[in-house]
């Protein structure tokens, strides 16, 4: 933009209007607003406070593949900012509830238990991952076999079936599976 104090600054955001003032008189300034999910939250501004035509169409053109590839930055940091908070409440609530929980491959396989799974079986956590939970610490056949049980999560549906199970000591108790 040619002349940048001429223009009426109720125009520009509150934060930009505000940091052109404090910048002294500029002759012409280039800027590109910098958004994630609809908001805005930055900018990226070029000024020259000595040349009015200090900014050509092609200068634009190359500020703008420049833009583009800094919005993208940010758009991936922030995004990758929420993905590890969300980890970490997964990880707050995943090791502090009181129920135990398995996360098995299709096998059966466990590969991460909580807690909890280790107070109700009395295997360490480290001994745990890598057991199959339906050969290693099930006492008998479930009445739903692990297929069954991976048909219905690939449909979307949760089977849910009670299992006996068996302690490190040898006791024996009954679970809820889901």
């Amino acid at each position: 933009m040619r002349r940048p104090h001429d223009l009426n600054r109720k125009l520009l955001g509150k934060e930009l209007a505000a940091a052109l003032a404090s910048a002294g008189p500029i002759e012409t300034f280039l800027t590109l607003p910098i958004s994630d999910s609809g908001e805005v939250i930055a900018y990226l501004n070029l000024d020259n406070r000595e040349d009015p035509d200090a900014f050509s169409p092609d200068d634009f053109a190359r500020l703008n593949l420049v833009w583009e590839e800094i919005t993208l930055a940010v758009r991936a940091a922030r995004e990758q900012r929420r993905l590890a908070e969300s980890e970490h409440l997964f990880r707050f609530l995943f090791e502090r509830l009181a129920d135990a929980v398995y996360i098995t491959a299709l096998d059966g396989t466990i590969l991460a238990a909580n807690p909890a799974a280790e107070r109700q079986t009395g295997y360490a956590l480290q001994n745990l991952i890598g057991m199959n939970i339906m050969r290693d610490i099930a006492t008998a056949e479930p009445a739903i076999t692990y297929d069954e049980v991976n048909k219905q999560l690939l449909r979307g549906e949760v089977g849910v079936f009670e299992e006996e199970k068996r302690r490190r000591d040898g006791s024996l108790y009954w679970t809820e599976c889901a």
